[in-house]
C-alpha cells in the first residue's frame, strides 16, 4: 500500500481545516488508513484504467474500500458505529469516478469524499463475542497469532473440562459437532478399532434394521466416496491413534469415518465407554475452527466441512458444520463478519433455518463462546458511608 503524506506547511494548514469538524470522530491512525487507501485507489485506478472496464474498476475500488471501512465502521448495518449497504456503494461509486478523472488532486479529493462519509459514522463498539472468534479463527487459518484482550494465555492452553463437556451432552446438542469441537484426537487398541471397523461393515452389508441404521451407513459411504474421489491414502495407517484435523479432506474425513462407524454401534466417543480420546484446549479448538475455515478458502481442494445430525422430521442428515466466506457480504446475508489484519473481510452467512441443509455455524460460535474463560466485569465500587 502506498504511503502518501501532504508535504509543505501549507498543506498541513489545509487539512487541519478539512478535519475539524469530522476528526474528532476519528482518531489519528484512522485517519492515515483513509489517506493510504485514497492513494490506493488513484494508484490502482491510473495503472489499470483503460485495460479494464469501468465494472472491473469499481470491483477493485469496493476491495479497497472494505479493508478501509471494516477498521472504521461496521458495513452493511444500521445504527451507531455503521453505514448502511447504500452508504457503502454511493462512497465506492463516488470514489471510481474521482479516481477515473486522473488529475493530480485525486488522491486529496479522494480522501475528503471518504473522510467526509466515515467521519459522520461514529466510531464501531467493541466486537462481539462471536466476532472476536471468528476473527481469531480467520487468524488462526493463517497461522497468524491469536489475541483475546483481558483473558490469561494460560487459561486458554487448559484442555477443556470434563463439566463442560458433561454439560453440554446433557443439553443434547448435536453429537457429531460436540466429538469434533471437544476431542483432539483419539486413542483406541487396534484391536478395538478393527472390531468396530468389521461389525459396521456387516451391518451396512446386510439389510438395514431400522431406519437409523440406513441413514448412519449412508452418510459412512458418502466420506468414503468423498474420500476416493479426492484421491485420498487408503493405507491402514496407525491404528492406535487417530488425530482430529479439518486442515484437508482426507484427515477429517478419516476422523468422521471413525465416528460414525462408533455412532452406528452405540458406541458414545464422549463417553469413553470403549476408547480414550484427548481433550482440545481451548486455544486448541480455536485452531480447529482456523483449520475449517482454511479448508473452505485456502485449501488445494477447497471443501465444506459437514456433520451428522438428527432431526426430529428427517432422520439423520448431513448439513454444514461452519460455513465461513472471503470477501464482502452481499447486503442482508451477513450473520457475523470481521475484517482481518491484512484487511481482508470475512463473514458467516445467516442459517437458513428449517431448511434440511441448515448450517451449524452460529451454534459452532455459541459453543465456543460458552468455553472461552472471558475476563469477569468488574464488580461495582461498594457504596461510601453516609
Amino acid at each position: 500500500m502506498t504511503h502518501w503524506k501532504p508535504g509543505g506547511l501549507m498543506a498541513v494548514l489545509a487539512w487541519s481545516t478539512i478535519l475539524s469538524p469530522a476528526s474528532a470522530q476519528l482518531n489519528r491512525e484512522q485517519i492515515q488508513i483513509i489517506r493510504d487507501t485514497a492513494a490506493s485507489i488513484c494508484d490502482t485506478v491510473k495503472e489499470a484504467k483503460g485495460q479494464k472496464s469501468d465494472l472491473e474498476l469499481r470491483g477493485d475500488v469496493n476491495a479497497n474500500l472494505a479493508g478501509l471501512i471494516g477498521k472504521v465502521v461496521n458495513i452493511g448495518g444500521s445504527g451507531k458505529g455503521s453505514l448502511t449497504r447504500e452508504e457503502f456503494e454511493g462512497l465506492s461509486r463516488d470514489a471510481t469516478a474521482t479516481a477515473l478523472e486522473g488529475d493530480r488532486g485525486c488522491r486529496e479529493r479522494v480522501f475528503n469524499k471518504m473522510f467526509d462519509k466515515l467521519g459522520e459514522a461514529p466510531k464501531p463498539p467493541n466486537p462481539s463475542k462471536s466476532e472476536l472468534i471468528l476473527l481469531n479463527a480467520v487468524r488462526a487459518s493463517k497461522r497468524a497469532p491469536m489475541s483475546f484482550p483481558g483473558i490469561d494465555d494460560s487459561l486458554l492452553k487448559k484442555p477443556i473440562s470434563p463439566g463442560h463437556i458433561d454439560f453440554f451432552v446433557a443439553q443434547g446438542w448435536p453429537e457429531e459437532l460436540m466429538e469434533l469441537l471437544f476431542i483432539a484426537s483419539v486413542k483406541v487398541k487396534p484391536e478395538v478399532h478393527d472390531r468396530i471397523e468389521r461389525t459396521a461393515t456387516a451391518k451396512c452389508t446386510a439389510p438395514p434394521d431400522e431406519p437409523r441404521t440406513e441413514q448412519i451407513c449412508a452418510a459412512i459411504d458418502q466420506l468414503k466416496t468423498e474420500r476416493q474421489l479426492a484421491g485420498c491414502d487408503e493405507q491402514r495407517g496407525d491404528r492406535a491413534f487417530i488425530f482430529n484435523s479439518a486442515r484437508n479432506i482426507c484427515s477429517m474425513a478419516k476422523f468422521q469415518t471413525f465416528l460414525r462407524t462408533s455412532r452406528l454401534l452405540r458406541i458414545r466417543a464422549l463417553k469413553r465407554e470403549i476408547f480414550e480420546y484427548v481433550p482440545h484446549t481451548t486455544l486448541g479448538l480455536l485452531y480447529y475452527l482456523g483449520e475449517l475455515v482454511a479448508a473452505q478458502n485456502y485449501s488445494e481442494r477447497p471443501y465444506l466441512p459437514r456433520i451428522l445430525v438428527g432431526t426430529s422430521t428427517a432422520g439423520n442428515i448431513v448439513v454444514p458444520l461452519f460455513v465461513v466466506r472471503k470477501g464482502v457480504p452481499p447486503a442482508g446475508k451477513a450473520a457475523v463478519q470481521v475484517v482481518d489484519d491484512q484487511d481482508e473481510p470475512f463473514y458467516v452467512p445467516p442459517p437458513e433455518f428449517g431448511t434440511p441443509d441448515e448450517a451449524r455455524s452460529m451454534q459452532v460460535l455459541d459453543f465456543t463462546s460458552q468455553i472461552i474463560p472471558w475476563p469477569q466485569p468488574l464488580a461495582p465500587a461498594p457504596a461510601p458511608r453516609p
